[in-house]
């Protein structure tokens, strides 16, 4: 950061509002400095108020055992193996490839850990990624933009959090990258605006969502591209060279990213350096096939509904699940005409910092477009759901264009201080309001699928007790997929068995290999083993020997005969 963004930065953190235009500008006494961090303190705890209750519910209600199945419970057991057998791939596609890297399994299995494991350890993990990211959001607001534009971030991230639950408290990998990419966005635009410190935390929380889901890799790609480009144009165009201290906090910055980007892209590229058929490259096959399978209509479409999800949200009873476009033409008329004022208000400020957010938001939504032109299948929610991050950096910017409108239009400090009273009080009011709406009733359901009654009638619940019976903590249990359609009820029921202390492994199949991470497989049973095979419910083909151990949904669990 230069000398002169410091200057800013420290003025719009500690002055009651920050900097205006120099033919604006006006002497104004500053408020002593630890009220000002006191209210920005209370902002930022309000609005994160929501997940807070939320990780509290979590952990006072619990989770049934089982309570994880199919891919979320597939996530918890490559989580909680990330270390004992290092993990080189990220979460697995139907496509039959895996996402780019498995960072979210070590971050993932650290928090786990951190509170206490389990299935909790694991929900509230997920969480505390959501908190981080909505930290530095706010964090990154006030850096910006002082604390004028932390509270109307605050405002949004509470209608946002409302319109995106339960999926902050979700720990499947598309749901806990949507808070994260919005951070990317925020991160990329002020290292546009010289922050340098803001480029390391840009190459960590990249590759995160990144790594995680890989329908993300356009959008990052798009922000990181404008960043480049507009930090050497601001550069070509500056009239004086990097000052001695930016050029070494420049470096410095630099360095750190490189050291950040090595460490956590190191294990996909051992994977594909090592692998016959690297994962990366079968990621570029996929992903360069030619066509296009969705036209141009559907993505306007989906980008629109996702873009204004937000907005719609606050009115109407919409949610990433479940929205029918109730309000969508208000929506894209309110929100077209809110940009093109926000773009004239930057412009008439001569703002290159607000218009560079606003820039980035339209190049983002253009590339919405583009994402769900090329998804391969139906137009699923989890695919386009991140464009609804778009949206909520889109409001940002906005806002953040018409403060520095009306900062540079405020005359008399007299007059100016009283209406900054008012607004504050007015928006605390909202705040409030937001913060109680956005509290999940019922935090982390939605790794069970409670509301989907065919899951549990297909599933069923793993019979704990049973289980638990049949096997015995010393030895080792390897569970058997001779049904391929049993692998959700295996993962889930592995997952459990694990978190009582059983050492599981999983025989390898075609399946099986796919889903489950390399270290777990075993192509057959050790001699000591106890194996427990998942078959047809109604054809369960007990020999002698076996013995049924439990109904499980559309499957039957038997133990498989011990010589």
């Amino acid at each position: 950061m230069t000398t002169t963004e410091h200057l800013e930065t420290r003025a719009l953190v500690d002055a009651p509002a920050p900097a205006v235009a120099p033919e604006h500008a006006v002497e104004v006494p500053s408020p002593p400095r630890d009220r000002g961090r006191l209210l920005s303190v209370v902002v930022v705890l309000m609005a994160l108020t929501p997940l807070v209750v939320g990780a509290v519910s979590i952990i006072r209600r619990g989770f049934p055992p089982g309570a994880l199945f199919g891919d979320r419970a597939i996530l918890g057991l490559t989580a909680g193996n990330a270390w004992r057998a290092p993990v080189l791939l990220g979460p697995y596609s139907r496509f039959y490839w895996h996402h780019p890297g498995p960072l979210y399994f070590y971050v993932l299995n650290v928090l786990s850990a951190i509170f206490g494991g389990g299935t909790v350890g694991l929900v509230l993990g997920a969480v505390a990624i959501n908190v981080s990211a909505s930290a530095g959001i706010l964090v990154l607001a006030l850096r910006r933009g002082g604390r004028a534009l932390l509270v109307w971030a605050a405002i949004l991230l509470t209608a946002y959090l409302f319109v995106i639950d339960p999926f902050p408290f979700d720990i499947w990998n598309p749901s806990v990258t949507i808070l994260p990419f919005a951070l990317v966005l925020l991160l990329a635009w002020s290292v546009a605006c010289g922050d340098w410190w803001a480029a390391p935390w840009l190459a960590l929380f990249g590759s995160f969502v990144v790594q995680t889901h890989v329908g993300l890799v356009p959008g990052v790609a798009m922000a990181l591209g404008f960043t480049v480009v507009v930090c050497v144009v601001r550069q070509r165009r500056s009239e004086a060279p990097l000052a001695v201290d930016e050029r070494r906090a420049l470096r410095r910055s630099l360095a750190t990213s490189a050291v950040v980007t090595f460490v956590v892209w190191l294990p996909p590229l051992v994977e594909e350096l090592t692998s016959r058929r690297g994962n990366l490259t079968e990621l570029a096959r996929f992903f360069s096939r030619p066509g296009s399978p969705h036209s141009l209509a559907e993505g306007l479409t989906n980008t629109g509904l996702q873009a204004t999800l937000m907005l719609r949200g606050v009115f109407e009873s919409v949610s990433l699940r479940a929205d029918a476009h109730q309000g969508l033409a208000f929506a894209l008329v309110v929100s077209a005409v809110a940009f093109a004022g926000a773009v004239i208000a930057a412009l008439r400020m001569r703002s290159t910092k607000a218009a560079a957010l606003l820039a980035l938001v339209a190049f983002e939504l253009v590339v919405g477009v583009y994402g769900v032109t090329k998804i391969v299948g139906p137009v699923q929610y989890y695919l386009v759901q991140w464009i609804s991050a778009v949206g909520f950096v889109l409001w940002i910017a906005m806002g953040n264009a018409v403060l520095e409108l009306v900062r540079a239009r405020r005359v008399g400090w007299s007059r100016g201080r009283t209406w900054s009273r008012a607004a504050l009080a007015v928006a605390f009011v909202v705040l409030c309001v937001g913060a109680v709406r956005a509290v999940p009733g019922h935090a982390g359901l939605i790794n069970e699928d409670l509301d989907v009654p065919n899951n549990r009638a297909l599933f069923g619940y793993v019979p704990t007790k049973q289980l638990l019976a049949a096997t015995d903590a010393g030895r080792i249990v390897v569970l058997r997929n001779d049904e391929a359609t049993a692998w959700e009820v295996l993962a889930a029921d592995a997952l459990m068995l694990e978190q009582h202390g059983r050492r599981v492994q999983i025989v390898e199949t075609q399946e099986t290999r796919l889903l489950f991470d390399d270290a777990r497989l075993v192509r057959n049973a050790p001699a000591d083993a106890q194996v427990l095979s998942f078959r047809e419910r109604a054809r369960p083909d007990v020999r002698a020997g076996d013995a049924l151990i439990a109904r499980q949904g559309k499957w039957s669990i038997v133990r498989v005969g011990e010589d």
